[in-house]
């Protein structure tokens, strides 16, 4: 599966994650509750552990097994996030990420999010893109409805967000057609 190695919208460029991200996203991100309250991680509390996680994503880029992408500013060449394509089922991609709390309520998310699932639908093999998101993170629900992906269903239970709770949690399922 080829996914392009660089992507540029509006105001960010999209560029495989790479080691000198880790810092940056420990800092903004990764340690920080609020901004990982709706992920599947929990809360970093050193920058190693940062660094094995972005390691991880660099082994599997190279092996195709997720492309993880930095979410790099153009007007102040800082890091906003990260989001990434995942391949499933050899027909279908999954999308998701974080964004930085400086960076939240901008636009960005969704802005990357588009350029991702524009690129992931132009893929001739790929026929839909999918999403989840938990019931009450609106951000995310949102950015998803505005670049036309539509909420399909409820998935009870699905995932466990750790710096929530340890019981599964409810997440809206959304996706977009080619």
């Amino acid at each position: 599966m080829k996914v392009p190695a660089h992507i540029e919208t509006e105001r960010l460029y999209l560029r495989p994650i790479g080691e000198k991200d880790a810092e940056p996203l420990f800092i903004h991100a990764f340690s920080k509750v609020e901004v990982m309250r709706y992920l599947e991680w929990r809360v970093h509390t050193t920058v190693e552990q940062t660094r094995r996680l972005v390691q991880n994503w660099v082994h599997h880029w190279d092996t195709g097994k997720n492309f993880m992408y930095a979410l790099v500013s153009k007007s102040d060449q800082e890091l906003v996030g990260c989001s990434c394509l995942e391949p499933s089922k050899g027909c279908r991609m999954e999308v998701g990420g974080l964004i930085t709390k400086p960076y939240w309520g901008k636009g960005y998310g969704r802005e990357a999010w588009r350029a991702l699932v524009d690129s992931a639908l132009g893929m001739e093999e790929i026929y839909s893109v999918w999403a989840v998101c938990d019931v009450e993170n609106t951000r995310s629900k949102r950015a998803l409805e505005k670049i036309g992906m539509q909420c399909e269903a409820v998935l009870r239970r699905y995932v466990v967000r750790p710096n929530i709770s340890p019981i599964p949690r409810d997440v809206f399922y959304f996706s977009i057609l080619k």
